[in-house]
């Protein structure tokens, strides 16, 4: 009964948000009929990452962007999407109950679930929450078509949780409809279809994808469906507004749960039995809104703002009795503003503001083996965040300087609802100023040295607060904020015809790393303290050649030396000892080949180190090797259709893998070789 009620809560909402979405369209569509004269000014809210400038020369960052491929759309997850941009680690691409973990130079590497410590944007909207935390159940592969990554820490620009930050874009407007469908091997099943329309100053297009998971694991399916709604408006030819909506309802994603080594060596692809005894899963469903505007005040000032809107509800069961189910209802919103001054042809002023706001309804109840129990937690937790930013770019004759600074005050409070353990409230308050420059050199003709230094910080998200070790209500006492400074200076080049080179090095001081562990005595429950200081040390690099018109290949990959400096958890002391869950150095490389104008196909390895997963550096993995392959036919106008290849000779083991779990619980495995066809039905009006 209470789901029956949480889903028709749901869904009238949803229709509530799309009303007002369609009132909005109609009136301004309707007042822009009469229009007949082209906007001279277009896509202005066509993102670029970090900022909305359009630099007359790239930002001295560590930066990559890329657009997504077919063999890349066509997966079950955007692990290979991801895990092959230099400097980036993609971890659990087939439990869907825990999502997709990325980690960026080590930032985000402690998540139990989700994405933390990297801010990610969609079409410009944050997916990141206002505590930290991403969660990406909203995105469908079929839906991306370009991805912006930026390795330098960015919290001088973003605030809380910017040790890194990646932009995704959704395919552009275009008038026509659109069919995509896979099916491969183990049985996942994915169909989407999407249709735009263009008329006048108005465009719009709707995209609706349903994903059915399979691997080769037991108690691992996952069922999701997501919608995707976004128009452009060009009020006048200074004035432009997207709206964007978006909803998702994924009623199943089980949790096979992690096994010991000698488990994983009897049966890798089983479940763990207390995950099937206690049903771990979850099911998740939300919506969202947003309107972006771009208002052009003069030749020389630029407004950008923006304001979005979300809904999400959680239902989930982990492992244990006491708290083992989990209700958590989400609403969070935030407002931005950005005024761009083109102050001289050399100088670009920024100075702007963001507050975001995240209301979190959390009821924890007795997992009685997949059965709600009776109420063990119930409370309210909030965030409230404020941000003001300054940003200056000066572009000399071969020198430019970038400049930023930014103030956050972040507020959280946790009101506790259930008195049977004692009331526990908890209110906490920081404030934080980051800032960061950074400097190019043109040395010669597509040559630029870049050298750039930062500091960041991250606030613990509202789960790791809530998640007291104390098994008593209130925040976790002992848990900080975690603060680092960063500096790197690398070189970007165009070395031979049709061949670019990126390298940089970079060095990082963590002061109090929050780090993930578990408690033998509630396995499946996460918590999580601060590990003194940390050094981490990097060389990242990346190659891209067109070594003929039709054959490209693409190679990149990183060396880390990631150590704890100080760091004692009661009489152990790991100063010393490796980050857990980073690899020593990761290798990528690609081949596209052209084979003729309608004939395409691709192959892709990568190659990690071993990763150590516990912080007494007494467990780790050994190397992995992961080949993939695609290739692609078109056939007539509108029709392509092709064949990827995954894990090609088995050799990737291992797809998940936990942080100082209990009971050695630290493996799931990946799914072996596997196969898949797929088809695109696109035709342009």
């Amino acid at each position: 009964m209470y789901r029956i009620v949480r889903y028709k809560t749901f869904f009238r909402e949803i229709r509530v948000t799309m009303s007002l979405s369609i009132l909005l369209s109609g009136l301004v569509t309707d007042s822009l009929r009469s229009q007949t004269e082209k906007p001279t000014v277009t896509d202005t809210l066509e993102e670029v990452l970090l900022t909305d400038l359009r630099y007359r020369r790239p930002p001295a960052l560590a930066f990559a962007r890329d657009t997504v491929k077919y063999y890349d759309r066509f997966q079950d997850n955007g692990k290979m999407l991801f895990d092959r941009e230099p400097g980036l680690l993609a971890i659990n691409g087939e439990n869907f109950a825990q999502d997709i973990r990325i980690s960026v130079r080590g930032y985000g590497s402690r998540s139990a679930f989700g994405i933390r410590g990297l801010r990610m944007y969609l079409d410009g909207i944050p997916l990141t929450s206002p505590d930290g935390t991403t969660q990406i159940d909203e995105l469908s592969l079929f839906d991306l078509a370009s991805l912006e990554v930026v390795r330098s820490g960015l919290s001088a620009r973003l605030g809380n949780a910017a040790g890194g930050a990646l932009t995704l874009k959704t395919s552009d407007i275009t008038a026509g409809m659109e069919v995509s469908g896979r099916l491969n091997s183990f049985g996942s099943r994915d169909l989407g279809a999407k249709y735009g329309i263009e008329k006048n100053n108005f465009k719009s297009i709707l995209s609706i994808n349903h994903h059915i998971f399979k691997s080769k694991r037991e108690h691992s399916d996952a069922i999701s469906t997501t919608l995707l709604w976004k128009s452009r408006i060009n009020l006048t030819d200074k004035w432009q507004l997207d709206v964007l909506q978006s909803g998702y309802y994924s009623p199943l994603g089980n949790d096979p749960g992690a096994l010991t080594d000698e488990e994983f060596r009897a049966d890798p692809y089983a479940a763990s039995q207390r995950n099937v005894i206690f049903k771990a899963g979850e099911s998740v469903s939300g919506f969202g809104s947003a309107v972006k505007s771009a208002l052009s005040l003069s030749d020389k000032v630029l407004l950008l703002s923006g304001i979005y809107l979300k809904k999400r509800y959680f239902e989930g069961r982990i492992p244990v009795v006491t708290g083992g189910t989990i209700d958590l209802d989400r609403l969070s919103g935030g407002i931005w503003n950005t005024l761009e001054i083109n102050a001289h042809d050399m100088l670009t002023l920024t100075v702007g503001q963001t507050a975001d706001y995240q209301n979190d309804n959390r009821t924890l109840n007795k997992n009685n083996n997949g059965v709600r129990g009776e109420v063990t937690a119930d409370q309210k937790e909030r965030v409230i965040n404020f941000g003001f930013f300054q940003q200056a770019h000066l572009a000399l004759k071969k020198l430019y300087i970038q400049q930023m600074l930014r103030y956050d005050v972040n507020r959280y409070r946790l009101d506790d609802y259930f008195p049977a353990d004692g009331t526990q409230h908890g209110n906490l308050l920081f404030n934080n100023l980051n800032g960061s420059l950074g400097l190019g050199w043109e040395l010669a003709e597509n040559w630029v040295l870049f050298a750039h230094l930062g500091t960041n910080f991250e606030m613990p998200t509202l789960n790791e607060l809530s998640n007291n070790p104390e098994g008593t209500g209130g925040f976790n006492p002992g848990l900080a904020p975690e603060q680092s400074i960063q500096a790197e200076a690398g070189i970007k080049a165009g070395i031979l015809t049709g061949t670019t080179l990126n390298l940089s090095f970079f060095r990082i001081l963590v002061d109090d790393q929050i780090t993930a562990y578990e408690l033998n005595g509630i396995p499946g429950r996460t918590f999580y303290r601060n590990a003194g200081k940390t050094h981490r040390n990097g060389l990242e690099w990346e190659v891209r050649s067109l070594l003929r018109k039709d054959l490209t290949i693409r190679l990149n990959g990183f060396l880390y030396d990631f150590t704890f400096s100080e760091y004692k958890n009661g009489s152990n002391d790991y100063a010393g000892n490796k980050q857990p869950l980073v690899p020593g150095y990761k290798l990528y490389g690609s081949l596209e080949w052209q084979i003729s104008s309608k004939w395409q196909a691709m192959m892709a390895i990568t190659r990690q180190a071993r990763m150590y997963l516990d912080d007494a550096n007494q467990v780790q993995t050994p190397a992995q090797t992961l080949i993939n392959l695609g290739t692609q036919i078109k056939a007539g106008f509108c029709w392509s259709m092709g064949l990827t290849a995954n894990n090609v000779f088995s050799l990737f083991e291992y797809s998940n893998l936990r942080q100082n779990a209990a009971a050695g619980r630290y493996f799931e495995a990946a799914s072996p070789f596997h196969m898949a066809v797929f088809f695109r039905y696109k035709k342009l009006n």
